[in-house]
C-alpha cells in the first residue's frame, strides 16, 4: 500500500471514528433531554396537584365558614329582627322600634352581600394575595376572636394564580392553628415583597416544643406543601413564647 493510500485509509477510520463520537455524544444528549423533560413533567405535576389540593381544600373551608357564619351570625340577627318586629307590634314606640329593626337588617342584608362575595369565584381569582389576606385577618377580628393585625411592604409583585393559591392556603393553615391550638389572643401577619414574597404570621399563643414529633408535625406539612411552589416554611417557638411560622422562596 502506497503513502496516499495508507493515508486515505486512516483518514476513513479517523472520520469514522469522529462520526462514531458525534452518534454517541448525540444519543447522550437526547437521553440526558428525555430525563430533563420527565423531571420537568413531573415537578409540573407536583405542582398541579399541590395547587388543587390546595384549592379544594380552600372551598371546603369556605364552605365550612359559611356554614358557621349563617348559624352564627346571620340566624342570630334574623331571630334578633323577629323578636324586635313582635315587640313592636305591642308597643307604642313605634319609631324608636321601627329605627332598630331597620338596623338589624341592614346588618343582615351586608352580612349576606359579604358571603356572597366569600363565594364568588370570579372575585378571588381579581384579587391579589394581600388583599385576600386582608379581607381575613378583618373577619376574624370582626367575629370577635383574637385581634390579627396586617401589614405588607415592598413594591407589587406579580404571582401567578397556582402560587397565590398556594400561598393564601399556607397563609390560612399557620392562622388556623394560632387561632385553633395555640390560644392566641393576638395575631400579626406580615407580607413583604421583594425578589419572592416571604409572608411571616406570629401569635402570642402558648407556643410549642418543635423538638416533638407531634408539634412538629404541621411544620412538616406546611414545608412539604411549600416546596411545591419552590418555597419554604420554617417555626419558630418555645413553650410559653408563642409562634412564628415564615413562608418564603427557597
Amino acid at each position: 500500500m502506497d503513502d496516499l493510500g495508507f493515508t486515505v485509509l486512516i483518514g476513513t477510520l479517523a472520520l469514522l471514528v469522529f462520526l462514531v463520537l458525534v452518534v454517541l455524544l448525540l444519543v447522550l444528549n437526547s437521553n440526558r433531554r428525555i430525563r430533563h423533560r420527565a423531571e420537568v413533567a413531573e415537578l409540573q405535576a407536583r405542582q398541579t396537584e399541590a395547587v388543587r389540593t390546595a384549592e379544594r381544600e380552600m372551598q371546603q373551608e369556605t364552605l365550612a365558614q359559611v356554614g358557621r357564619e349563617l348559624h352564627d351570625n346571620i340566624g342570630q340577627l334574623l331571630t334578633a329582627i323577629r323578636i324586635g318586629t313582635l315587640r313592636w307590634e305591642g308597643s307604642g314606640h313605634d319609631t324608636e322600634r321601627a329605627t332598630g329593626t331597620k338596623q338589624m337588617v341592614d346588618r343582615t342584608i351586608a352580612e349576606v352581600r359579604r358571603l356572597s362575595r366569600t363565594l364568588d369565584p370570579d372575585r378571588w381569582a381579581e384579587l391579589g394575595l394581600g388583599q385576600a389576606i386582608r379581607e381575613e385577618c378583618d373577619r376574624v377580628t370582626a367575629l370577635g376572636g383574637p385581634l390579627v393585625h396586617f401589614t405588607e411592604a415592598g413594591d407589587g409583585l406579580t404571582l401567578t394564580a397556582d402560587i397565590k393559591v398556594v400561598l393564601y392556603r399556607l397563609f390560612q393553615e399557620a392562622l388556623n392553628n394560632a387561632l385553633k391550638h395555640a390560644r392566641a389572643t393576638e395575631v400579626h401577619v406580615r407580607l413583604e415583597r421583594g425578589p419572592g414574597v416571604r409572608l411571616e404570621v406570629r401569635d402570642n399563643g402558648r407556643g410549642m416544643d418543635t423538638t416533638k414529633p407531634a408539634d412538629g408535625m404541621g411544620l412538616h406539612n406546611l414545608d412539604q406543601r411549600a416546596k411545591h411552589i419552590g418555597y419554604t416554611a420554617r417555626l419558630t417557638s418555645a413553650p410559653g413564647a408563642g409562634t412564628t411560622v415564615t413562608i418564603q422562596p427557597a
